[in-house]
C-alpha cells in the first residue's frame, strides 16, 4: 500500500527499480516527478566508477 501524502487523489505511475538501475548504471539522467518506485531501490549493487580527487 502507497500513502498518498500531497494531498492530491492522481493515481501514481510506479517506476520499476530496475528501470532506474539500469539509467544510473548507463550514465543517463534520472528525473521522476510525481511517481512511486516499486520493488526497493537498492543503490548497494551499483558498480560505478570511483571519482579520483
Amino acid at each position: 500500500m502507497v500513502a498518498n501524502i500531497t494531498g492530491e487523489n492522481e493515481e501514481r505511475r510506479v517506476v520499476k527499480a530496475e528501470e532506474i538501475l539500469g539509467k544510473i548504471e548507463r550514465g543517463e539522467a534520472v528525473e521522476y516527478e510525481g511517481v512511486t518506485v516499486g520493488q526497493g531501490l537498492d543503490l548497494t549493487r551499483l558498480k560505478l566508477p570511483k571519482d579520483e580527487d
